[in-house]
């Protein structure tokens, strides 16, 4: 939604401005929907085609989200999950001595 004033004159006086302006505010913020804004940690794993099993398994009890995925010599899949996640599943994978790579942060 956009707001846009078409007359620039002085009629509505800088009281009546302000006013129309806080009132189309109001209604553009009421029109949209609110989404809550939740931190996510981008991360990526390259591993071999024998160890695909090996990192599903490990993936499976966390709400992750595949981003992009490459499977050429060797895989490579990039992945984002809530900030709040990713310190047990960081941890999960250094239990099997597995190095999470590009973690980015929201």
């Amino acid at each position: 939604m956009a707001v846009v004033r078409y007359f620039g004159g002085t009629k509505l006086g800088i009281r009546g401005l302000i006013e129309a302006y806080r009132t189309a505010a109001e209604v553009a913020l009421e029109a949209n929907q609110k989404e809550a804004i939740i931190p996510r940690v981008r991360f990526s794993l390259t591993f071999g085609y024998p160890q695909t099993s090996q990192i599903n398994k490990l993936l499976h009890p966390f709400p992750v989200e595949i981003i992009e995925s490459r499977f050429t010599e060797t895989c490579y899949q990039r992945f984002q999950i809530e900030a709040s996640q990713y310190p047990s599943l960081e941890q999960h994978f250094q239990q099997q001595g597995i190095r999470l790579e590009e973690v980015e942060r929201d």
